[in-house]
């Protein structure tokens, strides 16, 4: 059985289709979807973070030299897409003077 012949139109659209790489947004869902929960917490601490430089008139190059971190783990941080470690958190909090994260006595949940 032959298959058909395709018209310039249809080669034209594979030569596109090979040309353009194909979409991860599944698997950008599936990591947000499995994720959710510290990259929530994540994005709450960055807004956090963002609003008191800005409170202070402080840039982020200077923040990253306070703490000794570089510009691109800040701006990653300032993104919310970082999963930020315990050492991490503490540098923060300190260059800034603020609490970031909160453990309630008492509150298992």
């Amino acid at each position: 059985m032959m298959t058909p012949k395709k018209t310039s139109l249809e080669k034209t659209l594979d030569k596109l289709a090979k040309r353009n790489p194909p979409s991860h947004w599944t698997k950008r869902w599936e990591y947000r979807k499995e994720n959710r929960h510290w990259l929530r917490m994540s994005v709450k601490i960055a807004l956090t973070i963002l609003d008191t430089l800005d409170d202070r008139n402080m840039s982020k190059t200077q923040f990253a030299k306070r703490i000794k971190m570089s510009n691109p783990k800040i701006s990653k941080i300032l993104r919310g897409h970082d999963n930020l470690s315990l050492k991490t958190i503490s540098r923060l909090e300190g260059g800034l003077g603020i609490k970031l994260c909160r453990v309630l006595d008492g509150d298992k949940k």
